[in-house]
């Protein structure tokens, strides 16, 4: 089995792994959008007060909803245009906001 890591691949694509096998009829790849470049995660913000985290995340991704999480509070599904603030008692973030 021959294997290799990206490649470029259709337009908005990148080339996954791709492998030749001699029981498969050919080469075979796997295609993944790109990637954005934009941030996705602010470990920065640990500890900071909500207000401040959810202004710094506003400010590096307007595109975002920002949804402040009080403690045991269960969250809901992944969505790509969002970013949860797990907050402790005191309103202090408790986790590494990241989109989802």
């Amino acid at each position: 089995m021959v294997g290799g890591g990206p490649k470029s691949g259709p337009t908005g694509l990148v080339l996954g792994h791709f492998w030749e096998d001699s029981d498969w009829a050919g080469p075979r790849c796997l295609y993944f959008p790109k990637m954005s470049s934009a941030k996705s995660s602010w470990p920065e913000l640990l500890g900071l007060p909500v207000n401040a985290a959810r202004q710094k995340i506003l400010n590096d991704r307007p595109d975002v909803q920002v949804v402040v999480v009080p403690p045991a509070r269960p969250i809901e599904n992944f969505v790509t245009n969002r970013v949860f603030i797990f907050v402790n008692s005191d309103g202090n973030v408790t986790r590494i906001p990241v989109i989802g």
